[in-house]
């Protein structure tokens, strides 16, 4: 299982259910160019998009603000077929 969403949150998140986060050190991240930080975040999902992870989504999707990475993580799951679905009391990643 992956978790995805707003900084610090789903860290939280992830921490509570025992899932993975895509994470970079600071160091390392300060010296990428926006694309290759972008290539790296999509690496990620596209691993947990073939693997048919779970992926879980701990900011609801009317909280993710426009032009984010957040935005651009679920652009880019969506055009895989992969939405946001509110599951219980969590949402979730599914594919349509």
């Amino acid at each position: 299982m992956i978790v995805i969403g707003r900084y610090p949150i789903y860290l939280q998140e992830a921490d509570r259910l025992k899932g993975r986060v895509f994470n970079v050190s600071q160091e390392e991240w300060a010296t990428m160019t926006p694309d290759q930080r972008w290539a790296i975040n999509k690496e990620f999902l596209d691993a947990a998009i073939v693997a048919d992870e779970q992926i879980i989504l701990a900011t609801p999707p009317e909280k993710v603000p426009l032009g984010s990475t957040l935005e651009k993580e679920l652009n880019y799951l969506a055009s895989h077929d992969c939405f946001p679905k509110q599951i219980g009391d969590h949402w979730e990643i599914v594919r349509s």
